[in-house]
């Protein structure tokens, strides 16, 4: 978690790791069932509150060791659980190959054994509201899709622009 002042010592960092038709069965809303899926074990496995594990435990296959830091900087109530239940997996293995690979481009990524806390399920839209060449939506008349919800974006910033696009091709257009 990142305080305002950004001054705890601490960094709020994550890894994405890509989810496939091959990991989610069934229709083009079937990403939104896994998302809800995921978000629920994550809540069982931390009994209602913010899961959290150490690296070594997650990547060596032994919760045993997991212990509490008297240094944790999260915010809200935490219980020490085990994190590999609530993906596949094949995307835990590639959870810890980007760990690993961060590791090894910026020294010291994942030194002192850094703590996992909870899942972040949505990076993006799961699906996305096709537009026209103006912008306009393909099925909904007068609807400018835009941003995360409608699939055009995958964070704040990518957001705005995509809204600041879409802004100027409505006002280009006179709508």
């Amino acid at each position: 978690m990142s305080l305002s002042n950004r001054d705890s010592g601490y960094a709020n960092s994550a890894i994405i790791v890509q989810i496939g038709q091959d990991d989610i069965k069934g229709d083009v809303l079937s990403g939104i069932d896994f998302q809800r899926e995921v978000e629920e074990k994550a809540f069982k496995v931390g009994n209602g509150h913010i899961p959290l594990m150490e690296y070594s435990s997650f990547s060596g296959n032994d919760c045993n060791e997991c212990k509490i830091n008297p240094e944790i900087a999260v915010k809200g109530l935490y219980e020490f659980a085990d994190l590999r239940n609530i993906f596949p997996k094949n995307i835990n293995d590639s959870f810890i190959n980007g760990i690993e690979h961060f590791d090894r481009v910026i020294k010291g990524f994942a030194r002192e054994n850094p703590l996992l806390a909870g899942v972040e399920a949505r990076t993006s839209c799961p699906v996305r509201i096709e537009r026209n060449e103006n912008l306009e939506s393909t099925s909904l008349k007068g609807l400018f899709p835009c941003g995360e919800g409608a699939g055009y974006a995958g964070g704040i910033v990518s957001a705005a622009v995509d809204g600041i696009k879409v802004a100027e091709k409505i006002i280009g257009l006179g709508v």
